[in-house]
């Protein structure tokens, strides 16, 4: 049977970007910033300026090059004076930053004769109307032999407001306020009635009433209407740990936690219950997804989906979480904890294909993006050294936050070189690609969704039905086999839409882009995607995709995004923002494109109407039902394919830039294609597998 032949005219339009006007207000967001001090007319203040003598005076410089463009310090709180506070905002302004202050609310919950929680309590905002000298720090040693005891001061909510937030040289680098953490868990609290404290003996472990954390948020945006701010947010911040929150969920903290804190708990709050307490009209209120597991590598085989819905735990457990704070909140953040390691040596976030937790940090973030948060944050930059070993040879313990904090260690303790190898071989790389992104327009909260699949069948015809790749065709042994762990809650509950491919595609007006994830920690190769249906003009244009952040490395090579303890492959934008890799895939004439995903794998896709590097491509190879040949320009071609012996097999003419060959007649077997134009003469082996 003679082969058939199809050409096909794609229109050739100019690579060139016209930026539309964006906002860029998706948050990519660090806990934790440490400085340099100084004093200033007897105060210990932050430098206020970038650098100092040529050295920089704080962690931000290295957050600003990465993307970074918000922070938060749990600042004000027992810890600072007003003073550091007021230097600090202005530290991350002068650094092109905003930050998001920590006051919450001053609580004081109400004990019974033996020192136990009654379950109620009320805000003390004015700290017995005591104003403190704004350089004061709120707490002082009162005995310098052990056992140490400290004198602990509240700060006075009024004076916060007056001298910082309504002020016009802060205001604007003020985005928001932390007015709770994890209110319905257990944490300390002032209950002394003197408004001072002697000791940890005076504080308690309690959850705090919704009611007071409402009365904080009315507290603070009255008077900030009152000043004339509207842009500040209210910021309430819950987690379950692995537990979706939801109507179904009850934490049960006060139950499990009593002997540690060593008192009682009257009464149990959830998470969902300060969820409520926001106004989804409202543009000041926010939500974080505060929970920031990292990844537990028996998880994922034995815990249902089914569980999500039931408040249970999961690995994809937070994506349920941002679903139900999305019917709150007007906006919604996740936080990604990025330090713990389970006491291995191998990171939670490493992305080798050969360990079950590939790829899980990026998985988080693109997926939460795919679930339509404005923002993602790590928590914290300090706890990151808590498992590192120190690789700095001029001084000892580098990687040390007391390296950062101690005004004696080395001038250029601020250089990237101290900054724990998780920060330098994770988070930044991850930062800078989610700035990328962002400086796009793909990433903002105006950002046009043209379509999103999460876990259910694909309405859009893009992915297929999830038994067409969950399957054991394209899951390789022995990876198969784990998706019916013998612990398994639920027979086959990997084989199901659950935890089929999610994905959105977004557009600027200028450039479309697809993120697309999959959620299962196995891989899975070659998925048949098609965008023959998609009416955007970007995507019906397109020849191909430029797959963003990656080099065209074999899923199963041992390299696949591979970041270890002494090399990184994720560095894929550098420090001006220029994308240092990406490779190009052909789409086929109608619209049709292959793609393998690693463990917990996302990809990237720019759709392109144009070829790289005015290159000559073939694609697929290996070809099953045919190959699309792409030629730059609409030059005079000949092309020929010989088998093995050299023998010609087909030879045709073309002055088309995209061609496609129906290989529906030729063998399987190994083939020599020749494509040969006025300026060059192309040739390369090609696979034909039936």
């Amino acid at each position: 049977m003679k082969p058939k032949l199809s050409i096909v005219f794609i229109l050739i339009v100019s690579n060139i970007f016209i930026a539309s006007a964006q906002t860029n207000d998706f948050k990519i967001g660090m806990f934790g910033v440490e400085f340099k001090v100084h004093e200033v007319n007897g105060c210990q203040v932050v430098y206020e300026a970038p650098l100092d003598s040529g050295f920089k005076t704080s962690t931000l410089n290295v957050f600003k090059e990465d993307g970074f463009n918000i922070i938060n310090k749990y600042v004000p709180n027992v810890w600072t004076s007003i003073a550091v506070v007021q230097s600090l905002i202005k530290l991350t302004g002068n650094n092109g930053m905003q930050i998001e202050l920590s006051p919450g609310i001053n609580y004081r919950p109400i004990l019974d004769e033996e020192g136990n929680y009654t379950g109620t309590g009320y805000n003390d905002y004015d700290n017995c109307n005591t104003s403190y000298p704004i350089c004061l720090t709120p707490y002082e040693y009162n005995n310098p032999n052990p056992p140490y005891y400290y004198d602990y001061y509240l700060h006075n909510i009024f004076d916060i407001f007056t001298n910082i937030c309504i002020q016009d040289e802060y205001k604007d680098i003020i985005w928001g306020h932390h007015l709770g953490e994890e209110a319905s868990y257990l944490h300390p609290k002032l209950v002394n009635e003197n408004c001072q404290a002697k000791a940890d003996i005076d504080f308690r472990g309690t959850e705090i009433p919704p009611s007071n954390i409402k009365e904080g948020m009315d507290l603070y945006k009255s008077i900030l209407s009152n000043a004339g701010i509207t842009h500040q947010k209210m910021v309430i911040m819950e987690a379950n740990h692995r537990a979706t929150i939801n109507y179904n969920y009850n934490d049960q903290e006060w139950q499990t936690s009593t002997n540690s804190w060593g008192q009682n708990q009257p009464i149990d709050y959830d998470p969902f219950e300060y969820i409520e307490l926001l106004d989804k009209s409202d543009t000041r209120d926010v939500f974080f997804e505060g929970s920031y597991f990292t990844w537990e590598p028996i998880a994922w085989a034995i815990e249902s989906y089914s569980q999500i819905a039931e408040g249970g735990k999961h690995y994809l457990g937070f994506l349920g979480s941002i679903d139900f704070a999305k019917e709150h909140a007007n906006s919604v953040h996740n936080i990604l904890m990025a330090y713990y390691d389970n006491g291995s040596l191998e990171s939670p976030l490493h992305t080798d294909v050969y360990i079950p937790n590939a790829n899980y940090l990026w998985l988080q973030a693109y997926a939460s993006i795919i679930h339509g948060v404005d923002g993602i944050w790590f928590w914290w930059l300090p706890g990151l050294w808590e498992t590192e070993t120190n690789e700095i040879q001029n001084i000892s313990n580098a990687e040390d936050p007391s390296v950062w904090a101690n005004p004696n260690t080395i001038e250029d303790r601020f250089d990237r070189k101290y900054f724990p190898r998780r920060y330098r071989y994770y988070l930044s790389n991850l930062a800078r690609e989610l700035n990328y992104l962002s400086q796009k327009g793909f990433l903002d909260k105006n950002t046009s969704v043209i379509h999103t699949k999460t876990d259910h069948a694909d309405v859009n015809g893009i992915v297929p039905e999830y038994p067409d790749y969950i399957n054991d065709s394209k899951i390789p042994a022995p990876f198969y086999a784990q998706l019916n762990h013998p612990l398994m809650h639920t027979f086959n509950d990997h084989f199901s839409e659950n935890y089929g491919l999610r994905y959105t595609i977004r557009t600027n007006g200028d450039e479309t882009i697809l993120i697309i994830a999959n959620m299962l920690p196995v891989p899975i190769l070659d998925v048949d995607l098609d965008f023959s249906q998609i009416g955007d003009p970007q995507i019906q244009n397109a020849i191909g995709v430029e797959v963003l952040f990656e080099t065209n490395q074999d899923v199963t090579g041992q390299d696949y995004k591979i970041v270890d303890s002494l090399v990184n492959y994720r560095e894929t934008v550098d420090n001006t923002g220029k994308l240092l890799h990406y490779y190009y895939k052909l789409l086929t004439a109608d619209k049709g494109l292959s793609l393998s995903f690693g463990p917990l794998d996302v990809h990237v896709l720019k759709f392109v109407s144009y070829s790289p590097h005015n290159e000559i491509l073939v694609y697929p190879n290996p070809a099953y039902n045919g190959i699309s040949i792409l030629v730059p320009g609409k030059p005079e071609c000949t092309i020929e394919i010989f088998d093995i012996t050299g023998k010609s097999i087909l030879l045709i003419n073309s002055n088309e830039n995209q061609i496609f060959i129906d290989c529906s007649g030729i063998s399987s077997g190994i083939y020599i294609l020749k494509i040969e134009t006025s300026e060059e003469v192309h040739q390369q082996k090609i696979v034909i597998q039936k």
